[in-house]
């Protein structure tokens, strides 16, 4: 295997990429241009859905679906998982982190930076975080994301305390990284908050639609 032509090697690389971290073991040339492969984000996998939300504890936690076969890829072949009925290609995982400090900013740890780096896109980035109290969290798992794509952004922790400062902090996200879709929801039932009611009532609706709409 050391002796392959650098475009067999390619080939290879390009056709199992979820093995890469063992192939960059067989040979100087190997890690090279397995390393050259991770470089360009196009060559990388795609995340179904990763969300990040807080158990009952606070404590946050990410969960993530990917192909079955790219678990040990991300990083993630430890980490908790589940199934999903009827789909035998695909798998929730998911684990508890923390965020850190350093200089005195709050940053993404490295092991959810490096899935992060790891794939060419995401289809659902799911936020399930208090939009008005954890600005500075969501700021930072935007920032850790630089240049992944990002299909659809979901905001799915708002509450009935929305008010206008939440809809600056949701377009502050939205200025700052580019989404195809934005979704606003509530794990509240309909009869106790309605967005649109609340956008209304505050008389911000239009602006925020205008400008959300402008921005993805």
């Amino acid at each position: 295997l050391a002796n392959l032509p650098p475009d067999v090697i390619r080939q290879i690389v390009r056709l199992g990429v979820e093995w890469i971290d063992d192939m960059r073991l067989i040979s100087p040339l190997w890690n090279s241009l397995a390393l050259a492969h991770l470089t360009a984000r196009k060559n990388l996998p795609t995340i179904n859905l990763i969300r990040f939300h807080a158990n009952s504890t606070g404590s946050p936690i990410i969960v993530m679906c990917i192909a079955q076969r790219f678990r040990k890829y991300f990083g993630a072949e430890n980490w908790e998982s589940k199934t999903i009925p009827n789909d035998d290609d695909n798998i929730f995982v998911y684990s508890n982190f923390e965020f850190v400090i350093i200089a005195s900013q709050i940053k993404v740890p490295s092991r959810i930076v490096r899935i992060l780096d790891r794939c060419s896109k995401i289809e659902i980035l799911e936020l399930n975080l208090d939009i008005s109290r954890q600005r500075p969290e969501i700021c930072c798992i935007i920032a850790a994301l630089r240049d992944v794509i990002i299909k659809q952004v979901t905001f799915s922790a708002l509450s009935m305390d929305f008010n206008d400062s939440s809809a600056s902090n949701i377009l502050c996200v939205l200025r700052a990284h580019s989404f195809e879709r934005l979704t606003l929801s509530t794990e509240l039932p309909t009869f106790m908050f309605d967005l649109r009611d609340l956008f209304q009532a505050h008389g911000t609706f239009g602006t925020f639609y205008a400008e959300a709409a402008s921005l993805v």
